[in-house]
């Protein structure tokens, strides 16, 4: 009997104790990055942690922002990601407001004599609180907690899109950089081939047809530097907003280009299935369903209070005993919060297999683009280059001693140089392949 009280004392001390606290929960976030880029993210909530990251920024900016710089300034510096972050506290309060039972409620009513002055002629006092409230806890509960560890999943998911995209803006701008140094020369060889031609053309030693696709070809090399600058102009605008950072920088560091062995599809698909993290935040999805489930069985019997009261009336007499409060479960007996309760369970394992599905789609997607531009690069860099390099030699050193002309050598140049251009675009389609690939899988790269 005397079990009772003390639990209770317990309880409202645990309660008025509470505090919301979602460092712990961050940490999950700050491991998942930690284990798929190698850096962890700062939630920025201090006048400290804003003057730790702008001497960041500052600092990376000065040197040269490097992929895994960009990476870095993402997870720090985004105002997007730093807005998703406040979701983890926001998950957190609701753990702790569920944890905490309702406030018992006090009521008191005084009567005085209506038509005479006097002392107070009765007294009726009550305390109350709710035993139904009490049997939610644990479910509801259960319920947050689920939820909580779903959003936390959820966040650490968008902060890694927005890693990824970092990763493909700085590969988008490296590879347009060196693409547009490539189509420049393509366009000054193009021009100087159109130049050439004039002068053959004087002498008869080419025709209008050759001198007119030879134009064509040297204002489309042009077009194509314009738009390759376009596109790096356009690349570094988002990598900015995704750094944060509104001052002028440059990328530096190299550029991947050597092909990792892919993984095998079956055990790639596997591994995302299990690493995904959208499909780990479905999983916790089906948890909270789970509990609501359970929570909306108990919440049958609604606002059961239990208490004391005190009574005092004009006679002087005076009572105190137990009381207690019931709303009649005759009409709502929560039956339609059960069904609704039931249907999210559904749709929650539904959404689950959903994610699984798209998983595995995600990595075999990935797959086929690293593939295809993996073949693409290797045809060019074996079957296409090399002979292409051969043919420009053989044409140089040819024209060199006046056996061949000019214009041959001029034209195996451009060949040449458009190979390289294409072996260029092949890479950066490789290489953002593999970014994609890795988000998919839910971890970094492994290879067999």
């Amino acid at each position: 009997m005397r079990r009772a009280p003390i639990l209770l004392c317990l309880l409202l001390v645990t309660a008025g104790c509470a505090k919301v606290q979602p460092e712990t929960d961050f940490g999950k976030v700050s491991d998942i990055a930690q284990a798929r880029h190698d850096t962890r993210p700062l939630w920025v909530q201090t006048p400290e942690d804003e003057a730790f990251v702008n001497s960041e920024v500052q600092a990376i900016l000065a040197r040269g922002v490097t992929m895994q710089d960009a990476v870095r300034l993402t997870l720090i510096n985004n105002p997007g990601v730093q807005a998703r972050f406040e979701e983890i506290g926001v998950g957190k309060a609701e753990l702790v407001q569920a944890r905490l039972p309702r406030n018992p409620s006090v009521a008191a009513l005084f009567g005085f004599p209506l038509f005479s002055g006097g002392p107070l002629a009765s007294l009726a006092a009550q305390a109350m609180i709710s035993v139904s409230d009490l049997a939610e806890i644990k479910d509801r509960t259960a319920k947050a907690q689920a939820e909580l560890e779903r959003e936390v999943l959820t966040v650490g998911r968008d902060a890694m899109i927005a890693a990824r995209d970092a990763k493909l803006a700085w590969l988008e701008l490296a590879y347009a950089k060196r693409s547009v140094s490539l189509a420049s020369d393509v366009a000054a060889q193009a021009k100087k081939l159109t130049d050439s031609s004039k002068q053959y053309r004087s002498f008869g030693l080419t025709d209008e047809g050759r001198m007119a696709a030879l134009e064509a070809a040297s204002a489309k090399a042009l077009l194509e530097v314009a738009e390759l600058k376009s596109r790096a102009a356009i690349a570094k605008a988002r990598l900015a907003r995704l750094m944060g950072v509104t001052a002028p920088f440059d990328i530096t560091g190299p550029v991947p280009e050597k092909s990792l062995p892919l993984p095998d599809p079956a055990k790639a698909a596997e591994y995302a299935v299990a690493n995904n993290l959208n499909v780990q935040a479905a999983a916790y999805l089906i948890q909270a369903a789970r509990s609501g489930k359970e929570l909306e069985k108990v919440r049958w019997l609604k606002d059961f209070e239990v208490g004391a009261g005190y009574d005092y009336d004009i006679e002087g007499n005076r009572t105190l005993g137990p009381g207690a409060s019931l709303e009649l479960p005759i009409f709502d007996q929560n039956q339609a919060q059960r069904a609704k309760a039931v249907y999210r369970l559904r749709q929650a394992e539904r959404l689950h297999q959903d994610a699984r599905a798209e998983a595995v789609e995600e990595v075999q997607r990935a797959l086929e683009d690293a593939g295809l531009a993996k073949q693409t690069a290797d045809a060019l860099s074996t079957g296409v280059i090399p002979p292409a390099e051969r043919a420009a030699a053989w044409a140089g050193k040819y024209a060199q001693a006046m056996q061949l002309s000019e214009l041959d050598a001029l034209t195996a140049k451009l060949e040449l140089l458009h190979a390289r251009l294409k072996f260029d675009q092949a890479l950066m389609q490789e290489q953002a392949a593999l970014v994609r690939l890795e988000y998919a899988l839910g971890g970094p790269l492994k290879a067999e």
